[in-house]
């Protein structure tokens, strides 16, 4: 889910059609992760009410490189970090020696870029799967949510900005839920 292969931007936007993906608690992904602003406010735990049987799963990959590779943390039946490794519609991740695939292909990215400042913003929200999974993280295989935010900045010349990046940091948010579970 890092890199050219998925999008983000600060801003979000809002759909009229609750979130059904279980373990949500009632939170409505189009309309931002906090409430009806971008602020940070109740992104914290109490928004991620986990599933009452145990099988829900929380991703988080930060990258400072649109190439990659990203830093994954899984939090949930399964607790452990690893190696994001993006691809164009698929990623491959490496957690303990065991390796799994993320399937985030369906999303559209919403771009911006602000030709004053030089800076560029990248957005995007859609379902993933997960699959693959060996070792012991065969248990991991579901679908859920996610969200991927990217902040960069160009360089400047005499005629305004190039195409030359000098900045650039992503983070990406998920949820899912496990198929078959072991809770």
């Amino acid at each position: 889910m890092t890199g050219a292969s998925a999008a983000a931007t600060t801003t979000t936007a809002s759909a009229t059609a609750p979130s059904t993906t279980p373990g949500w608690a009632g939170v409505n992904p189009w309309n931002g992760w906090g409430g009806a602003s971008s602020d940070w406010s109740g992104f914290g735990p109490n928004r991620w009410d986990p599933a009452s049987s145990g099988s829900t799963e929380r991703f988080y990959v930060a990258s400072t490189n649109p190439a990659g590779p990203g830093a994954i943390i899984v939090t949930g039946v399964i607790n452990a970090g690893g190696i994001e490794h993006p691809g164009r519609g698929v990623d491959n991740a490496v957690i303990d020696g065991s390796t799994f695939r993320i399937d985030h292909s369906a999303g559209q990215p919403t771009v911006r870029f602000d030709p004053k400042t030089c800076v560029g913003n990248i957005t995007q929200t859609g379902p993933f799967s997960v699959s693959g999974a060996n070792g012991s993280l065969a248990q991991l295989n579901g679908s859920g949510i996610y969200r991927f935010s990217a902040e960069y900045t160009t360089a400047r010349s005499t005629t305004g900005c190039t195409t030359t990046m000098t900045a650039y940091i992503e983070t990406i948010n998920a949820i899912m839920s496990l198929n078959g579970a072991r809770g």
